[in-house]
């Protein structure tokens, strides 16, 4: 079959799918794929700044949320692009509506897949602490410059 030089419409109707792996596709030579973003935490204690316990504490049932900064509002599971969900990397799932992560065992939360394509910033919250430790009203932020904060 040959191709002619013609330019043909076509669309994509809110029931196409695409596969994850090669989510993005060409209108015209241009990339229509959505920047995504993944945010890793780490826990530390606040006196000793690393990620030993202290005393009798523990990090058994310390839960962290993400929110967006604008509205400060959680972000939720659904907010993912539909093609490529947000995903857990670090933790375990503690909501099954807003993107709450219990720690893992080497004390990080972590996601995939957030939709950057409206230049959203976001944060971590502590929404649950553990014996042994007050509960951390810090906003901490997330950077997708690269940089450490």
């Amino acid at each position: 079959m040959l191709l002619d030089e013609a330019k043909h419409a076509f669309t994509f109707d809110e029931n196409s799918s695409f596969n994850s792996a090669t989510s993005n596709y060409h209108v015209d030579g241009e990339s229509k794929e959505k920047p995504t973003g993944s945010t890793s935490l780490v826990k530390y204690d606040a006196d000793t700044n690393n990620t030993d316990t202290q005393g009798k504490g523990d990090w058994d049932g310390i839960v962290y949320g993400l929110f967006y900064t604008k509205d400060d509002t959680a972000v939720k599971w659904t907010d993912g692009i539909k093609s490529l969900p947000i995903a857990i990397t670090y933790g375990t799932k503690d909501n099954d509506t807003n993107v709450e992560l219990k720690l893992d065992k080497d004390n990080k939360v972590g996601v995939q897949n957030l939709d950057l394509s409206s230049n959203d910033q976001f944060y971590w919250k502590e929404l649950r602490t553990s014996k042994g430790y007050s509960l951390s009203t810090k906003h901490i932020p997330v950077d997708f410059t690269g940089k450490k904060l």
